[in-house]
């Protein structure tokens, strides 16, 4: 299993070194995007695009995606593999929401979003006959047990049509790739695989 991620150095920001701090379980491999970025901004959408768009090499599946703040524990290509047995993606249940209309509100609340933009891409949401609660997902890790090359595009569509809020975007994907039924949700706690450190640290 290869473990993917992006360290994006931004001017007065530290870089996490996960390369020098993440011991491998045998048999896992880690590819690190690493870039320079002139801001935050910049570089959390350039984040997005590895994450969601481009991904691994084609021969390198199944993968990880794993966001700069979280650290494997081991046991976790186990799980993977277990996670992938039957389904093409496995990613995380949102810990406290359900609902990407909800999930916009929080934006705004949490100002990652101001209230035109949550009430655009609330609008879009309804325009695209998304149903409220339909689901939503927490995107710092994402299992694939192949390129899924249909349901990265389409989340990179709605991720810059919504802001490079990619848990919004998320649902919108799944419907359209009909690749819902190919993903597994994962129920447990994502702190039993990983350990997290804050952005910046």
């Amino acid at each position: 299993m290869m473990i993917y991620s992006a360290r994006v150095e931004v001017p007065g920001l530290p870089a996490h070194d996960r390369a020098r701090s993440c011991v491998l379980e045998p048999g896992v491999s880690l590819l690190e995007l690493q870039e320079k970025c002139p801001s935050r901004e910049e570089a959390r959408k350039l984040s997005r695009k590895v994450k969601i768009l481009d991904g691994p090499p084609s021969d390198s599946y199944p993968a990880l995606w794993l966001d700069a703040s979280l650290r494997p524990k081991p046991g976790l290509a186990a799980a993977v593999d277990k996670w992938l047995a039957n389904h093409e993606v496995a990613i995380f249940v949102h810990p406290w929401r359900d609902c990407a209309y909800e999930e916009a509100d929080e934006c705004v609340r949490r100002k990652k979003l101001d209230a035109r933009l949550a009430n655009e891409i609330k609008s879009m949401l309804a325009l695209n006959a998304l149903p409220k609660h339909w689901g939503l997902w927490s995107c710092g890790a994402i299992a694939w047990k192949s390129e899924c090359r249909r349901l990265r595009d389409a989340w990179w569509h709605w991720t810059q049509a919504t802001g490079f809020r990619d848990q919004i975007a998320l649902p919108l994907a799944l419907r359209e790739s009909g690749m819902r039924d190919q993903l597994f949700t994962v129920q447990e706690d994502i702190y039993r695989f990983f350990d997290w450190t804050p952005h910046g640290r």
